[in-house]
């Protein structure tokens, strides 16, 4: 999704959650939306967690600029857990590092000639030092 496209999607779930419209979201519209727009209940203690997080001048409410920073965070936080889920895929021995070898296995290719050159082509293009892993 683009930027202006999650932008847009944080700031409708932030007006939705907003019952008041006064550009803050409450405890109770934070336990209240986040059922009404995700679908789950969360308890007091979560709803301090968040806060805790979130609300960055202790004022008791979190401002749309809050609640922005907090969803983008959390975006990159998941971004990097699929990107390291990924990496995990390839990296099947777990050495932190992974080979043409892994990358030949993964996508299930054979060793004919065009197919070598093709995952050396790979190789090349993403390893940075030339050491032959990325």
């Amino acid at each position: 999704m683009g930027l202006k496209k999650d932008k847009e999607q944080i700031s409708s779930i932030f007006r939705a959650m907003d019952v008041n419209n006064d550009g803050k979201l409450s405890r109770e519209e934070i336990k209240r939306g986040y059922f009404e727009c995700f679908g789950r209940t969360i308890d007091d203690k979560e709803i301090s967690e968040i806060f805790e997080r979130v609300d960055m001048d202790k004022n008791g409410m979190i401002d749309y600029t809050e609640f922005l920073v907090a969803t983008i965070k959390e975006e990159n936080l998941l971004n990097v857990k699929n990107l390291q889920a990924a990496f995990n895929m390839f990296d099947k021995e777990g050495k932190g590092t992974i080979s043409i070898e892994n990358i030949k296995t993964l996508l299930g290719q054979g060793k004919d000639v065009m197919n070598d050159k093709l995952f050396k082509q790979i190789m090349r293009e993403v390893d940075e030092n030339g050491d032959g892993q990325i």
